[in-house]
């Protein structure tokens, strides 16, 4: 009776082990499965400084234009962005079509794609993406102060 006692233990504990290494089998499994899906949905970014190609480290704003290109404000000049590398603008004192204060505070985009520059001691410029060039060459009722702090069209967008 003993025997078949003995028996029985050692047919139960092998078929325990069995079931406890499938067990560990499944959640290895299910672990490495759910951190391969987790690490093909992961959040990538870059931080990019003045070594990059900035003018600033200090960004005060950025949009996108209807190019693709990511526009940055900053205190010490403009960039665009076109993934790789940075075009930067600064203000040229004897050339009217630069950008007229090197502090971009605010970047808005029109409807028909144009942007709307906020800057601060150059007041508000609008970009030509042709000409590569800023203007102030638009009309508006009243004056532009010199610091522009916010930017909104009428419409609120």
């Amino acid at each position: 009776m003993i025997d078949r006692f003995v028996k029985q233990w050692f047919k139960y504990q092998k078929l325990l082990v069995s079931k406890y290494i499938q067990l560990l089998c499944w959640t290895v499994s299910l672990m490495l499965s759910a951190s391969f899906c987790l690490s093909q949905n992961a959040l990538h970014y870059s931080n990019f400084t003045k070594a990059d190609g900035l003018p600033s480290n200090w960004v005060s704003c950025f949009a996108l234009d209807n190019n693709g290109y990511l526009w940055v404000g900053t205190q010490n000049g403009l960039s665009r962005f076109d993934g790789l590398h940075f075009k930067n603008f600064y203000n040229e004192p004897f050339n009217p079509n630069s950008l007229s204060g090197n502090w971009v505070r605010n970047i808005v985009k029109d409807d028909a794609g144009q942007l709307w520059l906020g800057t601060v001691g150059g007041g508000l410029q609008r970009f030509d993406a042709e000409k590569q060039s800023f203007h102030t060459d638009y009309e508006m009722e009243g004056t532009i102060p010199k610091i522009v702090r916010d930017l909104q069209f009428a419409d609120g967008k």
